[in-house]
């Protein structure tokens, strides 16, 4: 249900983005630009830092590194245990569209790497991939300026936690990452 949710907003941002015409969807600038967010995986929450290279073409490589936290109950303690895992991607944001002047839609998807701690998993590491739409807000267009942002999407790891009580997944569903990111 929330995989089509995500497809369908996804497709209906692409045609009305389409529809805008061809010039909305290049766009190019000079400037590295770097974020802080907030993300929920899941049912994990965290937070994490990204850079991204200049648009060129309406394209833009992007990497974020982020720390995740994983609860869940042991049965046998009775306690609710937090066990946290690191999490790396490097996707290719594109621009889908814009509203006005000052709002930016993106798409972005890409490889994505899960470590989990030793209390987690007995796995080193987990790759899959992610994908998203994005929603960029721009404060101001100055020199310098900053930007909010807000994604949803689909990270896909199949990464499950064999040291927990039923093994259950992190690191696999819906999506959701809110944060500002710096134009210097």
């Amino acid at each position: 249900m929330k995989t089509a949710l995500s497809l369908t907003l996804f497709l209906s941002f692409c045609a009305s983005a389409l529809a805008q015409g061809r010039a909305a969807l290049v766009e190019e600038d000079d400037v590295w630009k770097y974020g802080i967010h907030f993300s929920n995986w899941q049912q994990d929450g965290g937070g994490g830092l990204s850079i991204s290279t200049p648009f060129y073409k309406g394209l833009a490589f992007r990497f974020k590194g982020q720390l995740m936290i994983h609860e869940y109950f042991n049965q046998t303690t009775g306690e609710t245990n937090l066990a946290q895992y690191a999490g790396g991607s490097a996707g290719l944001a594109f621009i889908v569209g814009r509203i006005g002047e000052t709002v930016r839609i993106y798409g972005e998807g890409g490889p994505v790497v899960v470590i989990p701690s030793e209390e987690l998993s007995n796995s080193n590491s987990k790759f899959g991939g992610y994908a998203l739409l994005g929603s960029e807000w721009i404060a101001s267009r100055s020199r310098t300026y900053l930007s909010f942002f807000i994604e949803t999407g689909y990270v896909g790891t199949l990464a499950r936690a064999d040291l927990a009580p039923r093994s259950p997944y992190f690191a696999t569903g819906f999506m959701l990452n809110a944060g500002i990111r710096l134009h210097p």
